[in-house]
């Protein structure tokens, strides 16, 4: 199931707004040691929200890492990796165009910021604008040459080969992938699909994507398992079907004693 966040830009106006607050109204204020406490407080205060916001993403409490992102920013608008922690939030959620939104932010005041070039290429990738999803690969790939060492980038970027019908391409990526780590479950099911889709066997792409379940079974991603599974009770109906099709009618008419007789195992109409 697909959740859907009602996020807007209110968020980035209130931030607006509280950084207009934390503005020195006379040159006297700036000189404060009060009011620098007080911005020193604001900012660890910023800080930890988006610490907090990072635990929960990781624990997969999507609406509480949001909240917490969310408060960051009402004390810090410019926090780069607020945006970024808020934008993966919303790609998990499938607000996959919010996302972008967030991802821009982070890019705007961090231009070289490499993680949320990556996660603005998935998001694009979702919403279907597969040059610019590939421009971003591509653009967190030069800004951070790990990347390449670390085989969700080839598998997220076999996904996008996929998308556009480069199946070959995609083929090479996922196999990349399953050598930098060969129980990766994503890698295994996107190389299923494009074997699939050169080679036209459905057994084999049941049979790939039953080891592919037992992976994300094994590894605990029961929402993955559980897609996986619906997929192959998917293909096997598809499978079935072309059976029935390609079946022969070999029925005979049986007016009489002997007509079914003569028979055999053949069914009588």
């Amino acid at each position: 199931m697909r959740f859907k966040l009602a996020l807007n830009s209110g968020v980035v106006i209130l931030g607006s707004l509280a950084s207009l607050w934390l503005l020195p109204s006379h040159p006297a204020m700036a000189q404060s040691p009060t009011f620098h406490s007080l911005v020193l407080a604001q900012s660890q205060s910023a800080e930890s929200f988006y610490e907090q916001g990072m635990a929960k993403l990781q624990r997969q409490d999507y609406q509480g890492a949001g909240s917490d992102f969310n408060e960051a920013l009402r004390l810090n608008p410019n926090y780069a990796e607020a945006y970024y922690g808020r934008g993966r939030v919303r790609y998990f959620l499938y607000d996959d165009r919010g996302a972008i939104l967030d991802f821009n932010e982070a890019i705007r005041l961090k231009p070289n910021y490499a993680e949320a070039y990556y996660g603005r290429a998935l998001a694009h990738m979702y919403v279907e604008a597969y040059e610019a999803s590939s421009n971003d690969f591509l653009t967190a790939l030069r800004l951070q040459p790990d990347y390449a060492e670390q085989p969700d980038l080839w598998s997220d970027f076999g996904q996008l080969l996929l998308a556009v019908g480069e199946n070959e391409e995609a083929l090479a990526h996922f196999n990349e992938a399953l050598r930098l780590q060969s129980n990766h479950a994503d890698a295994h099911y996107g190389r299923a699909l494009a074997r699939y889709k050169l080679n036209g066997d459905l057994r084999a792409f049941i049979s790939e994507l039953e080891g592919t379940a037992r992976l994300y079974r094994e590894q605990g991603d029961t929402q993955s398992f559980s897609e996986t599974v619906a997929e192959i009770n998917r293909a096997r109906d598809h499978l079935n079907q072309q059976n029935v099709g390609n079946r022969q009618d070999d029925s005979v008419v049986c007016n009489t004693w002997d007509d079914y007789a003569n028979a055999g195992s053949r069914r009588c109409r």
